[in-house]
């Protein structure tokens, strides 16, 4: 999605809170019996309203981290000590490097002469390397996906055709119109006039008649 969105907004710099991910990271560790938690559903006030204390300071300090702003703990004195040193555990281990956010951008790019095995390699972030290397497949089908997609809206596009109508006429009820706005009975007074009577002018159906001496 991101690839996408960089490709669609590319003169724009896009950042990631990573909510979705952090919240998944605690219910493995709270699945795990890893976490200061019992129950991830405790983690909300209702259906899709994370918790006024924990959950406000999850994802108050996972949006300062996207825009690089030092954590905040004013306003949550009374957190539990050891869910936030918990959460803030959550909050750095998610981070990603600037390098190693370099080598995502051209992984994940729709890009076909790209090494992306070479550039997994070269990930820092050995968690993050190893479900790189799991999903490489995908990554791989998703971008010749994405490239056929293009192509072929490429393909569809109406294109601009440019039409010389000079040469054109057109018929407008029973008479002629050339693409000057010239008529055929304009054209025969006009030609009457410079011909005389022995000159020839042509119909709508292309024949020729001779003039008579009544123009």
């Amino acid at each position: 999605m991101i690839a996408e969105l960089r490709h669609l907004h590319w003169g724009r710099e896009l950042r990631q809170t990573f909510a979705q991910n952090r919240l998944a990271k605690i219910a493995e560790d709270i699945a795990a019996k890893h976490a200061p938690l019992a129950k991830f559903a405790d983690r909300y006030r209702d259906e899709i309203h994370l918790t006024h204390e924990a959950g406000k300071y999850l994802m108050h300090n996972a949006m300062r981290r996207a825009f690089a702003q030092p954590a905040l703990v004013a306003g949550f004195e009374t957190l539990d000590a050891e869910v936030r040193k918990y959460l803030d555990g959550v909050l750095a281990q998610l981070e990603t490097s600037p390098a190693d956010k370099a080598l995502l951008t051209q992984i994940l790019s729709m890009e076909e002469n790209v090494d992306r095995a070479a550039l997994i390699a070269k990930v820092s972030d050995k968690t993050l390397q190893s479900r790189l290397v799991a999903l490489l497949p995908d990554i791989e089908r998703a971008a010749q996906a994405r490239r056929a997609t293009l192509a072929l809206e490429a393909e569809t596009r109406p294109s601009s055709v440019h039409h010389d109508f000079s040469k054109i006429s057109l018929v407008i009820g029973a008479r002629d119109v050339d693409a000057g706005g010239e008529s055929q009975c304009v054209r025969d007074r006009r030609l009457r006039k410079h011909r005389g009577s022995r000159g020839l002018v042509y119909r709508r159906r292309g024949r020729p008649r001779p003039l008579d001496n009544t123009g």
